[in-house]
């Protein structure tokens, strides 16, 4: 590294810290970028949850050059482990940086006694992966992330799936649409989404949000538009039974991201989920994006139906753990 002295300070939450932090991890990740409203929204979800989370800017020559935060894992805050984020543009002595980043924030971490400090990177990030390595930080899980192209997908072989749940009278429908017949359609959605969460292999068992908090997030305009949210609806209980999520990303308007996609067990295996992915897809292509991306853990039944369907890998975004927290 230069001989500049690396300086740590709080994330001040500035329009200027927030572009500083979007350009940062679109040099890392440039397939993923995030935009400004993003970020912020992504910072309003933790503050509603009441979790840790604290977040430093990694300043050389006056320049921002990374960050570094100490947060509670979101799926599982009841853990006692804490997750260090620390992220650097790719410049000549980037591994100095990560060590100075990581050694402030697992400084900061000492206060709360956690049992293990978690971290992570991507598999094609050779830096990152040596420097948790030679930080003692050993890989837990691998979430392949994967992309399809809508102009090129083969998808007609799908169309069956979809045929076959209309039969059944299993209706797809965008969450928006439904809501307003629905007064309890935001209890629903957490009950749902509970219950498919359980199943999502994570590095902890999945611990539920207070459903106050989920409420408030989930009627955050700025995180999600319900229009591209679906809904898999059983007739003959009028029970939600599967969901899929889109999140059109702001930064790069050809682009969709897919969070949760699932489907309630006693349903599994008749089609549901591509079908649902199908109607995800009509509504991402009749609205200008050509590339959706994803990412599972690699052993998750759902990354092969997303093979199957057309993605294909593009790197894998790797967990790591340190346990404990603080060798001796």
């Amino acid at each position: 590294m230069t001989q500049t002295q690396l300086y740590i300070r709080p994330f001040a939450a500035t329009e200027s810290d927030y572009l500083a932090l979007a350009a940062v991890l679109a040099d890392e990740s440039p397939e993923i970028p995030l935009s400004v409203s993003e970020l912020k929204v992504d910072a309003r979800h933790f503050e509603t949850q009441g979790t840790l989370f604290e977040r430093f800017a990694l300043e050389l020559g006056g320049e921002i050059v990374g960050f570094a935060t100490l947060l509670a894992p979101f799926w599982s805050a009841s853990s006692n482990k804490l997750n260090t984020r620390i992220a650097v543009k790719r410049m000549p002595g980037r591994q100095e940086i990560f060590a100075e980043g990581f050694a402030f924030v697992a400084e900061r971490a000492k206060a709360y006694s956690p049992d293990a400090l978690l971290s992570g990177g991507r598999s094609d990030d050779t830096e990152k992966m040596e420097f948790l390595e030679q930080q003692g930080f050993v890989e837990t899980m691998r979430f392949p992330f994967k992309r399809i192209d809508l102009e090129n997908a083969s998808l007609d072989k799908f169309a069956e799936h979809r045929k076959r749940a209309e039969e059944s009278g299993i209706s797809i429908v965008p969450l928006a649409s439904v809501k307003p017949n629905r007064p309890d359609w935001c209890r629903e959605l957490y009950e749902l989404e509970n219950r498919l969460m359980g199943d999502v292999p994570l590095p902890d068992p999945y611990t539920p949000m207070e459903y106050e908090k989920f409420e408030i997030m989930a009627n955050d305009p700025e995180a999600s538009d319900h229009n591209w949210f679906f809904v898999a609806i059983d007739p003959h209980t009028n029970q939600y039974i599967g969901l899929t999520m889109l999140f059109p990303s702001k930064a790069k308007k050809e682009s969709s991201f897919t969070g949760l996609t699932g489907i309630l067990p006693d349903y599994r295996r008749r089609g549901i989920a591509s079908a649902l992915k199908l109607t995800s897809f009509d509504h991402a292509r009749a609205n200008g994006v050509r590339y959706i991306h994803t990412d599972n853990e690699e052993n998750n039944p759902m990354g092969q139906l997303n093979r199957e369907m057309g993605f294909r890998d593009i790197f894998s975004m790797v967990s790591h753990e340190r346990k404990p927290a603080f060798p001796a």
